[in-house]
């Protein structure tokens, strides 16, 4: 009775054994493709760097355009007021 108890923890821990192997060979797997990911992530950071500049320029000027409207708003009332008096 011993034996077959001892012989069921021998293949349980082959078993664990063979998992382990398992387990390494998928964690390999995994690292391989994460450092690929890493490298394409690069590349893509890389390639979108001129479009963000891109993007920080267009905002800029419509920050700019924005401004200017104001000012021209702000100066065409103060025209306006002096004038013709306070009223439109």
């Amino acid at each position: 009775m011993n034996e077959t108890k001892l012989d069921k923890i021998s293949d349980n821990i082959e078993s664990i054994k063979d998992d382990i192997g398992l387990i390494k060979i998928d964690l390999a797997v995994h690292m391989s493709r994460t450092a690929a990911n890493e490298e394409m992530l690069q590349l893509l950071r890389k390639d979108l760097k001129p479009v963000e500049i891109h993007v920080e320029r267009v905002n800029g000027a419509l920050k700019l355009l924005g401004a200017t409207g104001i000012i021209v708003t702000v100066v065409t009332i103060l025209y306006r007021v002096v004038t013709y008096g306070a009223t439109f």
